[in-house]
């Protein structure tokens, strides 16, 4: 179901945010919650993308891309790093399979590289990619 506004899926990044987490268990079903959010969201993006790509004169697609670079993917920016610095304080991380290293050393990456300054320096980007794609 394509995700319509940011109001729809806040609750679902409040409930991450406000979760506790106190056992190995509850990290790891923690982590499949949020891996399910993000999936969901990467797919509505992608499916706008392509709707943009498909038909470029199609301004219908042109406004749901836009609408969801502009309102709904700063959020997402700003709440995956709240998430990822959560995943590295909790205690249980440490207990975490050698299968989850990768993923914990990306998680660490991102959360030492973020920067509440480039958020609005990428939607930039993305809405310059998409005129770019009209273009072409």
């Amino acid at each position: 179901m394509p995700i319509t506004s940011r109001s729809q899926i806040q609750p679902q990044f409040d409930a991450l945010l406000a979760q506790e987490i106190n056992s190995y268990e509850e990290l790891v079903s923690w982590i499949k919650a949020g891996d399910d959010l993000d999936a969901q969201l990467s797919q509505d993006y992608a499916w706008r993308y392509i709707g943009t790509t498909v038909n470029t004169a199609d301004e219908t697609a042109k406004q749901s891309y836009l609408e969801f670079t502009q309102e709904i993917y700063p959020e997402w920016m700003r709440i995956s790093d709240q998430l990822g610095r959560k995943l590295i304080a909790s205690e249980f991380v440490i207990q975490l399979p050698s299968q989850y290293s990768n993923f914990i050393r990306s998680v660490r990456h991102g959360v030492e590289m973020f920067r509440e300054e480039n958020i609005q320096l990428i939607t930039k980007e993305k809405e310059i990619e998409s005129k770019f794609a009209e273009i072409m």
